[in-house]
């Protein structure tokens, strides 16, 4: 009985909804657009972000020159323009390493070079001295070998001359005695762009090939080091000293160097724009022994 009065209940709330259609469609039609409207947010989260275009970069270097043609196709930015060139590989840029200022070792051998020109030239200018007075007072007695009241300062001028003739006698002896030295010429790096260039990298081609091939067998792959060696080189390529100014505290590295000098001597004769007043060249280096390899570099 109560299902009976139930049902009219449930028939009558179906004929009234379905006798209210614009309440229907109303409902219907809020549905469908929260459904919209949830689809259109998800849809905007979930979209993957839209990726930029690369930027263009522009390597920028330092230049220490420049050129009168600009580049058609700058690769790199700098203070000049400059056209490449090189051996560097396609795509690269490429600066020098900075300049660093002149070893101490680099000061004092050019003072010395400077010291020595000097004493040279004032050494030569106190014998032409010398001479032309010791002259001068030969021809003054030729011409008046007695001149009045000359028995009272004859013996005071005589024992000046003496001393004088002495004098130039020893002074020309010591240039004579340096005169037959060897010539020596002190290479500093900044030489190496000279007249010594060509000569200088030869002798290093030379001496670090020879070193190469006969490393010293007790340090391959187990002693490094670095040692600065000066040697004395004849104008026929023969040598004339060897000497370690800065030894390495590995005695098998000292011991190889000196033996390498030694093999890969004579070197080459001096070529005639050296040869004219070199008699020995002494050339200073660093030697580095560094993975079965000999380098050498300016001290």
């Amino acid at each position: 009985m109560q299902r009976l009065a139930d049902s009219p209940s449930s028939l009558s709330r179906y004929l009234r909804w379905l006798g209210a259609p614009a309440q229907h469609y109303l409902r219907i039609g809020i549905a469908i657009s929260l459904l919209v409207h949830a689809g259109a947010l998800a849809w905007r989260f979930g979209a993957p972000a839209l990726s930029r275009p690369p930027a263009t970069s522009l390597e920028v270097v330092l230049l220490n020159a420049r050129s009168e043609t600009p580049p058609e196709t700058p690769r790199a930015q700098a203070q000049n323009q400059m056209t490449g060139g090189g051996n560097a590989e396609r795509g690269m840029s490429t600066t020098p390493l900075p300049r660093t200022g002149e070893s101490a070792e680099t000061i004092v051998l050019e003072a010395m070079r400077r010291r020595q020109v000097q004493l040279e030239a004032e050494q030569t200018r106190l014998m032409t001295q010398l001479r032309a007075a010791d002259k001068a007072g030969a021809e003054r007695q030729a011409v008046n070998p007695w001149p009045d009241g000359a028995d009272l300062g004859r013996d005071a001028e005589d024992q000046a001359s003496i001393i004088q003739s002495a004098q130039v006698a020893a002074l020309a002896a010591r240039v004579q005695q340096y005169s037959a030295e060897p010539r020596k010429q002190f290479v500093a790096p900044s030489a190496e762009a000279s007249r010594y260039a060509a000569y200088l990298d030869a002798w290093r081609t030379r001496i670090e090939t020879v070193g190469t091939q006969h490393y010293p067998d007790e340090a391959r792959g187990r002693i490094y080091g670095s040692l600065r060696i000066t040697v004395s080189v004849r104008a026929d390529g023969s040598i004339a000293n060897v000497e370690i100014d800065q030894p390495s505290p590995h005695a098998v590295l000292n011991q190889a160097a000196r033996r390498i000098v030694q093999l890969a001597a004579p070197f080459p004769p001096f070529p005639p724009d050296i040869a004219r007043d070199t008699d020995v060249l002494v050339i200073t280096r660093t030697w580095h022994f560094v993975n079965d390899t000999l380098e050498t570099q300016a001290p």
